[in-house]
């Protein structure tokens, strides 16, 4: 192996140490893209998500009212369940909503995992701006927001006027625990969606990921071991090379 080889060898050693550390880690969401229910030609019950009214359910956009009514193209003929090809951004079949309604209604999800010390927490949604066809459906805009227990830890909103009607937007927002009341460390996690104002918002994809930072990044001592290896390898080539 020539001295180039070993180099080239123990960089990349201490690369892959590196990147094995600080990554993002997907916290589970159960029916995060709610496509789970009772939902027929047009609403139904949604699995697994709560609501504090009775103005958010699912629906699917390519057969209510016949289609083409808040996604242009979204009818049963571009409807995946019918063997088209789907349209408009639309992630499966249904979508979750909050229907003509202001920010105090929310759809929401309480999860297993529980809010971790130096942490940061990226929570996206991809949300649906309706075209407003029929009176009531102005687009309301989004508001996400993350909750330790029954505390708010961080908020987003994204208004109307960003967005272009019948388009899905990834929203995102982020939150470092660092910065949390610490006596929230151990509660559950809950996800809440809103519309940002008055008005009906569509909601698919929702994620969270958790990546440590601070000391709890540091790596776990089998990789501090081979961190150490390596550069006591990247020491003695050196030496030959000198």
């Amino acid at each position: 192996m020539t001295r180039c080889v070993r180099l080239a060898c123990a960089v990349a050693l201490l690369v892959t140490v590196l990147a094995e550390n600080g990554h993002a880690t997907p916290i589970a969401i159960t029916n995060a893209n709610f496509q789970t229910g009772t939902a027929g030609q047009d609403v139904g019950e949604l699995s697994y998500w709560d609501s504090n009214t009775g103005a958010t359910d699912q629906y699917n956009p390519y057969e209510f009212n016949g289609g083409n009514v808040w996604y242009v193209s979204a009818n049963p003929t571009t409807d995946p369940a019918n063997g088209g090809p789907g349209c408009c951004g639309i992630q499966g079949e249904h979508l979750g909503y909050i229907y003509n309604q202001g920010s105090d209604v929310s759809l929401s999800q309480t999860l297993s995992a529980t809010l971790q010390a130096s942490t940061t927490y990226t929570l996206t949604v991809d949300v649906g701006a309706r075209n407003g066809a029929y009176t009531g459906n102005t687009f309301g805009g989004a508001l996400i927001e993350l909750y330790a227990g029954s505390t708010e830890i961080g908020s987003a909103t994204f208004g109307r006027s960003s967005q272009t009607v019948g388009t899905f937007v990834e929203d995102t927002l982020t939150v470092d625990s660092s910065g949390v009341d610490s006596g929230l460390i151990g509660q559950a996690l809950q996800i809440q969606l809103h519309t940002a104002g008055t008005g009906s918002t569509d909601f698919q994809n929702v994620s969270l990921d958790a990546t440590a930072d601070g000391p709890s990044a540091l790596p776990e001592p089998a990789s501090i071991a081979l961190l150490l290896s390596g550069l006591f390898g990247l020491r003695l080539i050196r030496r030959r090379m000198g």
